[in-house]
């Protein structure tokens, strides 16, 4: 046999819910076996626990919290986008980085909204060395002041709380946590030095209670933790431990590793018990004091395991088997033995000697909260459970016991009780001043701290408490309550972008009241100017010094008229002139505006109410000043009784005005006549004259005279777009032979003599700018000697100039017996020396005159059997080698 027998199915834990039968089990019961049921039959009339009152320790002092933002993520991201772009502008991000980091940020937020790991208990009540008790609690816009209040005992059972509004610390970063020693721990021996933490976003600090210290409170710095201390990850809860212990303090990060530390005698160690396992992604973590000194517990989000300090054993406690179920929190080992355990659904309760096996479960019924804690308090020798939440403020009562056989059994069925006030708390405490008298310390979201006394009564019965702790304010923490009572968020420019609410009173008592007032006053002021201009408005044509650049309106012409006028090309007829006003409404209607006189004083004019027309076909802009404002009773304001006069003169003076200005647009005047636009034949023949040499009419070239070859004119050959106008080309008599060209042909042709020979045209550079004007005449060939052209083997003579490139018009000699060679026309130029061609000019006549200019090398190709290029003389052939080496 291999092993001994064992059982392996699963056992299930007595799981209880209200409502239903209880489990019963099996016992001993003088020799005989009888039913016992888990639910003690206890009386109906047993003493319950009463909400007793609330009364106020701390007032507010953080601002009321932003409400949610309803943007959506693609809104949110073109605000920041629009954000970077504005404020940033050097900084390149694309639009879906944007968009993905506001998705994870509205992700991350809304899941905090829900549960912090992070979020510890805040509000804790410790004790010094001399046994007095501190409520010790954050306070300050940001909740990084720590106060630290005394709460004086008198013996009697009485205790004073005397709040102070001096922080003893101020830390750089929000409070997240404060813990301090068990209240058991404090029962096993006098302690000196009493420790407590404050965890913060940047570091954990521990303080103590010092009698020898100078600081206000007594307090003095001891040591401070971060997260390079446990590895690189942030810290999620620590706890200090009793006297005796081997650490001093707790920590455990959000991957799971727990470090202990010890940091007397000014020397910090720590050392890691624990490397944790992150199964999952969740980051919650929490500790627990364990049985014996050497133990501790670690709570996750599905496991509770236990963990000895001197083998680095883990063993576990409990795990849950539904996935939907989460624990929440844990409670230290108390006095009874038991170990209770809280999660989303139910309270459990386990006896660190069995492993994995629950005493009992109790189905609590609420509402899916990751928030929910237990808190055990002994009121004379009977454990009361209480389970309360930060999103309510109701609070469940359970009475569960180990009873004198050893076995676990419900006192009393679960009640609960509500606490006054509906808001949300941050941080809670329960403290038990003695046997009876329990308080619950609860703090906002706004750091405003109360407490609710609990009393045990009958039911039916109010109970009677006493004032067994009562506040005492100093006038600094009323006059802290008075100025925090309409404190609000501090947001910067960016803030509070949703909306700004502004009252607007001022700026329409300035419009319509305001204004109008002063345009009256302005008005008759104004009076005597109103008349000078309508003196001169009917000779406005004949004074007008000033030359329009466009047309004008009549209400052009009235503001021109005004001699105070200085924007000459004012067209803005809303803007207001001396005729916009209750004179100027009067002078329309009674027909003395001089319409008439201005119509007849320009060339043109013209009415536009049938264009006007379009803005409301309803009204009939062709008629009068006063019918045109009656007909815009149809714009109106609705007859109310609540309507004043000033309104109703301000609606009646707005429709006069308005009849005012589109009368004063309606006649347009032009003070230049229009003119029929030139021909297009006209615009050629002037970019013609522009781009001429003569430049005038008086250097205008003659007409063409032609010789043996006289052009026709033919009506067919006219251009069949001017058939209607003269024609260009008119033959002024047959026999005179003159024919009238365009000025383009003249330009060209007046060079040009009839009767002169080509050979003897100089040609004269017009766009010369020297001063030599003279030509260089040609040369007879005559008078030179053929000895001065130079051979074919004779070597040219080398310039520094670059050889000048040969006129086009230069006929090179051909390999013919030709006698003669065509002179080309001279051209003057602007240099008086010329180079010697690099290749001379061969002739076989000896009499051949010299050219006007030296002949030049040219790529030109010209007629002949090799195209008029020099021979080339053979390739003398290298001598090849006969023998070698």
């Amino acid at each position: 046999m291999h092993t001994w027998p064992s059982q392996s199915r699963a056992r299930n834990y007595p799981l209880l819910q209200h409502g239903r039968l209880e489990a019963a089990t099996l016992v001993d019961s003088d020799g005989q076996l009888a039913w016992s049921s888990l639910v003690s039959s206890q009386s109906p009339s047993a003493p319950r626990f009463r909400i007793h009152k609330s009364t106020a320790v701390f007032p507010p002092t953080k601002p009321p919290p932003l409400s949610p933002l309803n943007a959506t993520v693609n809104q949110r991201a073109d605000h920041g986008a629009h954000f970077l772009r504005t404020h940033f502008p050097e900084v390149d991000i694309s639009a879906n980085m944007i968009r993905d980091q506001v998705a994870e940020d509205a992700y991350e937020a809304a899941a905090l909204s829900q549960f912090d790991p992070f979020e510890g208990n805040t509000l804790d009540v410790v004790t010094d060395y001399d046994n007095q008790t501190h409520l010790v609690f954050p306070m300050g816009e940001l909740g990084s002041e720590l106060n630290v209040s005394p709460i004086l005992s008198a013996g009697t059972g009485k205790a004073t709380l005397r709040p102070t509004t001096t922080p003893i610390r101020t830390f750089s970063t929000p409070i997240q946590q404060i813990a301090s020693p068990p209240k058991v721990a404090l029962d096993l021996g006098a302690q000196r030095d009493m420790l407590f933490g404050v965890r913060t976003f940047g570091a954990t600090s521990i303080l103590k209670f010092d009698s020898d210290s100078s600081s206000t409170a007594g307090l003095t710095d001891v040591t401070h933790f971060t997260s390079q201390d446990t590895g690189e990850a942030s810290i999620v809860d620590f706890r200090i431990l009793a006297p005796g212990a081997p650490f001093e303090a707790l920590f455990i990060n959000k991957l799971g590793a727990l470090y202990g530390s010890s940091f007397s005698g000014g020397k910090k160690t720590i050392i890691k018990l624990h490397a944790g396992q992150n199964s999952s992604n969740s980051t919650f973590r929490r500790i627990g004091i364990g049985m014996k000194q050497t133990e501790c517990t670690i709570l996750s989000a599905n496991d509770l395991n236990q963990l000895d300090f001197r083998s680095n054993r883990i063993d576990s406690l409990f795990s849950n088997p539904a996935p939907s179920d989460i624990l929440t929190s844990v409670e230290d080992f108390a006095q009874d033995g038991l170990v209770r355990l809280c999660s989303t659904s139910q309270i459990i309760w386990l006896d660190p000697r069995y492993l994995g096996r629950p005493l009992l479960g109790y189905k609590h019924h609420r509402q899916f909260d990751r928030t929910l804690r237990t808190t055990t308090l002994f009121v004379d020798s009977s454990p009361y459970t209480f389970l309360s939440t930060k999103h309510n403020g109701l609070i469940s009562i359970y009475s569960v016991s180990r009873h004198e056989d050893q076995l676990i059994r419900v006192d009393d069925a679960p009640y609960g009780s509500c606490l006054p006030g509906t808001y949300r708390s941050s941080a809670q405490t329960f403290w038990q001043q003695d046997s009876q008298n329990i308080f619950i310390f609860r703090a906002d979201e706004r750091a405003k701290v109360d407490f609710i006394s609990l009393c045990r009564a009958d039911p039916g019965t109010e109970p009677e408490c006493g004032e067994a702790l009562v506040v005492e304010a100093s006038d600094a923490v009323k006059e802290l309550e008075r100025k925090c009572t309409n404190v609000e968020t501090d947001l910067d420019k960016y803030g509070d972008q949703d909306k700004v609410i502004t009252d607007l009173s001022p700026a329409y008592d300035n419009i319509f009241r305001i204004q109008a007032e002063q345009q009256q006053a302005v008005e008759e002021e104004q009076a005597e100017e109103f008349y000078d201009v309508m003196d001169v408005l009917p000779t406005f044509w004949q004074i007008n010094d000033v030359p329009s650049e466009h047309m004008l309106t009549s209400y052009d012409i009235v503001y021109r008229s005004h001699e105070v006028s200085d924007k000459s090309s004012r067209s803005d007829f809303a803007a207001g002139s001396l005729l916009n006003s209750s004179r100027g409404y009067q002078v329309l209607s009674r027909d003395q505006f001089p319409i008439e006189s201005l119509r007849k004083g320009v060339p043109w004019h013209l009415d536009i109410s049938h264009i006007q027309r379009h803005i409301d076909p309803s009204l009939d802009l062709d008629t009068d000043v006063r019918e045109l404002a009656e007909s815009l009773h149809s714009y109106d304001l609705l007859d109310d009784d609540e309507r004043t006069a000033l309104s109703i003169r301000r609606e009646n003076r707005a429709r006069e005005q308005l009849a005012v200005d589109l009368v004063l647009s309606r006649d347009i005047y032009s003070p230049s006549a229009f003119t029929s636009p030139r021909g297009a034949e006209y615009d050629l023949e002037t970019m013609t004259e522009a781009l001429s040499l003569g430049g005038d009419q008086a250097d205008e070239p003659p007409e063409v005279e032609f010789g043996r070859l006289r052009p026709v004119s033919k009506a067919k050959a006219m251009d069949h777009y001017e058939k209607d106008k003269d024609t260009e080309t008119n033959v002024e008599g047959g026999d005179s032979g003159k024919v009238s060209l365009a000025m383009g042909v003249r330009l060209l042709l007046k060079d040009w003599e009839v009767g002169t020979k080509s050979k003897d045209y100089v040609f004269r550079d017009p766009y010369n700018t020297t001063d030599e004007r003279t030509p260089r005449l040609p040369v007879a060939a005559k008078s030179r000697d053929m000895s001065s052209v130079p051979n074919a083997s004779s070597q040219p003579v080398r310039s520094q100039r670059p050889p000048p490139v040969m006129s086009s018009q230069v006929v090179a000699g051909e390999s013919g017996n030709h006698s003669l060679v065509k002179k080309p026309p001279i051209v003057v130029q602007s240099q008086d020396t010329f180079l010697q061609p690099s290749v001379p000019v061969q002739s076989s006549a000896t009499g051949l005159s010299q050219p006007s200019q030296p002949s030049q090398p040219s790529t030109q190709i010209f007629p002949g059997p090799h195209g008029g290029r020099p021979l080339t003389t053979k390739k003398k052939l290298a001598k090849k080698r006969v023998s070698g080496f």
